[in-house]
């Protein structure tokens, strides 16, 4: 499925895949889905156990997550990626993975 626009809101079913295009998209994701983020900036991300992946020169924020659940995995390389407060991710670029970020 694609989002093509700009202040979306989409709820999407597990082990869905979902293309954003435009800017300040809000999406719900669960378990199993993966979110490309094609352009734009300002999109917020939440649930748990996603995956999104990031073009250059995008920008997002994922979360709502907690700190004891299954963590976010972004994959992103020249994207400026956000994490909510009380969300945990793991961060990789495609070469390395970085331990989980978090905050609290």
């Amino acid at each position: 499925m694609r989002v093509i626009g700009s202040n979306d809101k989409a709820t999407i079913a597990a082990g869905a895949n979902l293309i954003l295009y435009g800017s300040n998209d809000s999406i719900a994701a669960t378990t199993g889905d993966g979110i490309s983020v094609n352009s734009g900036t300002g999109e917020m991300i939440t649930g748990a156990g996603f995956t999104v992946y990031g073009v250059a020169g995008t920008g997002f924020t994922v979360g709502g997550n907690g700190l004891a659940v299954k963590r976010i995995l972004v994959d992103a390389s020249s994207a400026s990626a956000g994490l909510q407060a009380s969300s945990n991710m793991s961060l990789t670029s495609g070469e390395f993975e970085h331990e989980p970020d978090r905050v609290e």
